[in-house]
């Protein structure tokens, strides 16, 4: 089935060896926080960020993601300071990454909004199609099932994963006209490529089923695609039944992280 509202999905917070420390202040000196090199959802790199700044320091540390204006808050229950232009490790650009790109150190407050946002967001320009939501695709895991001498039948199973399905259609760099279920995007074309390559790093990804209600969101794996049942690989068709330069992904499976 088609889903009938336009979706999102939020992605790409990337830490490298280049961009993983922070420095802060507390009052008593420099305390260095390092992140894991990794790709993290919005979501995932707040609560893994404040985990580490809360283990780091002496006091209780939140970030937190609006998810509507997609940038972060660093809150403490005391005034703490970023060194974001003297700490020791300034030549790392972790502040960016997390949406601090004034270059100045934040200084004597209990909490700090980035002027900025984190990790991308994808709009597919079509409502997705052949769309099957986690709750009509779930999957036993390691069953096995069992039957008695008596007949009974017994199913031994480890949990159970959710599956979305989905495929994107209609993808361009050309100008829709006169139809307000399309939109219109010049990069359409680039800005899918960069989802699917983060998409098949196996990196988290917050899939929202209604882009205008984005506190009802899941997060995903990407599982498999139209040509990599691995989901390691991913290839644009064209449609050529609507012109040049319009594409598709073919079906896309995407499995719930937890």
């Amino acid at each position: 089935m088609a889903l009938l509202t336009k979706s999102k999905f939020y992605f790409g917070v990337e830490i490298t060896q280049d961009n993983n420390v922070i420095d802060i202040d507390e009052g008593g000196g420099e305390i260095s926080v390092v992140i894991p090199v990794g790709i993290y959802s919005p979501k995932q790199i707040a609560d893994k960020f404040s985990s580490l700044l809360t283990s780091a320091g002496s006091q209780s540390y939140t970030c937190s993601f609006n998810r509507t204006t997609r940038k972060l808050t660093i809150s403490s229950v005391a005034p703490f300071d970023i060194l974001i232009s003297t700490g020791t490790h300034t030549a790392t650009t972790l502040y960016t990454v997390l949406g601090y790109t004034g270059g100045l150190d934040l200084t004597g407050l209990t909490s700090y909004a980035a002027p900025s946002t984190t990790g991308f967001e994808y709009v597919p320009q079509f409502y997705l199609l052949d769309y099957v939501p986690l709750e009509h695709n779930v999957k036993s895991v390691q069953a096995s099932i069992n039957e008695t001498g008596s007949g009974t039948v017994e199913i031994i199973r480890f949990g159970t994963k959710r599956f979305m399905e989905c495929s994107i259609e209609l993808i361009t760099n050309n100008k829709f006209l006169g139809d307000s279920i399309w939109s219109s995007n010049p990069k359409g074309v680039e800005d899918t490529l960069l989802f699917l390559g983060y998409a098949t790093q196996k990196s988290n990804i917050e899939f929202m089923p209604d882009l205008t209600d984005v506190a009802s969101y899941s997060t995903l794996l990407l599982e498999s695609t139209e040509v990599d049942t691995q989901g390691i690989g991913f290839k644009l068709m064209e449609q050529l039944e609507y012109g040049a330069g319009y594409y598709k992904t073919g079906k896309l499976v995407f499995r719930e992280v937890n």
